[in-house]
């Protein structure tokens, strides 16, 4: 069930042919066995995003927030398009992604409402610069979330309105937008035995100092262990050439000329070892 949604709307969009038990679907939100099916798929393949105050897409969108906000904190170092221009900053910069990549993202702002992202969805995030001193805007800068041509800003934690301060959009991602996490996996039990926590510290990468002896340790062994397999191997098709040769009643060069044919000669495989 896991891969079944592609399946399902490929085959309801294109008039392909459905199995009966879930050619049923008349509208959204109906009962048929097509939209609990959907229902189902959906929720299988997104509950690990948001679970856990959305751990997961945190993580995952940290590469992600990091490139973002590269091109965030440049432009608002700046007052007006012409200052971009003259510091070479792009205004305007498109990422391409997928349906899995945008609703991760939403989630790790904490506006994702738990539906699919549609075929060609859109998410827009706009910088401003606030001319005229506000309260509401302390740093002068401020951001507006589009998605699907919908505001989503005020959905956002500590926005209230159309466009928020900027500071409130780096207070949220700029501890997950990173391109070196160092992730460990902490057994707490809290509510539930089942419960485990990741824990994202210092943002450096993690270097186990056993960890390399540990890999040249399984890759000699590997090593040593293939080459014996192989050459028993090797040993075991060069008799089976032999005992071909002396048993049959041909002359020498046919048993040479045959084995020439088959592609199997001592020198090849000898010569791999």
């Amino acid at each position: 069930l896991y891969y079944s949604l592609d399946c399902q709307m490929t085959a309801i969009c294109s008039d392909r042919y459905l199995p009966p038990l879930i050619n049923d679907f008349i509208s959204d939100g109906d009962d048929s066995n097509f939209s609990r099916l959907y229902e189902f798929s959906t929720w299988l393949y997104t509950f690990h995003y948001s679970y856990n105050d959305g751990e997961y897409a945190k993580l995952a969108m940290s590469h992600l927030w990091f490139d973002i906000l590269r091109f965030v904190k440049k432009a608002a170092t700046t007052t007006s398009p012409t200052e971009m221009l003259d510091a070479k900053i792009p205004q305007f910069v498109l990422f391409s992604g997928h349906d899995t990549t945008i609703m991760p993202l939403l989630v790790s702002l904490g506006i994702w409402d738990g539906t699919w992202a549609p075929y060609a969805s859109m998410w827009n995030m706009e910088l401003y610069h606030i001319a005229e001193p506000h309260p509401n805007y302390p740093s002068a800068k401020a951001f507006r979330i589009i998605f699907n041509g919908e505001v989503l800003t005020d959905k956002v934690n500590g926005c209230n309105s159309d466009l928020c301060d900027i500071a409130i959009l780096l207070k949220l991602v700029d501890p997950i937008a990173t391109m070196n996490l160092r992730c460990e996996i902490e057994a707490v039990t809290e509510g539930s035995p089942n419960d485990l926590h990741i824990a994202i510290k210092d943002k450096q990468v993690v270097h186990h100092e056993y960890t390399a002896a540990f890999v040249v340790m399984i890759s000699l062994i590997s090593f040593v262990l293939g080459a014996v397999v192989m050459r028993n191997v090797g040993v075991s098709a060069r008799d089976n050439i032999h005992g071909s040769c002396l048993e049959k009643s041909l002359a020498a060069r046919d048993c040479v000329t045959k084995e020439a044919r088959s592609g199997i000669s001592y020198g090849s495989i000898e010569g791999e070892f």
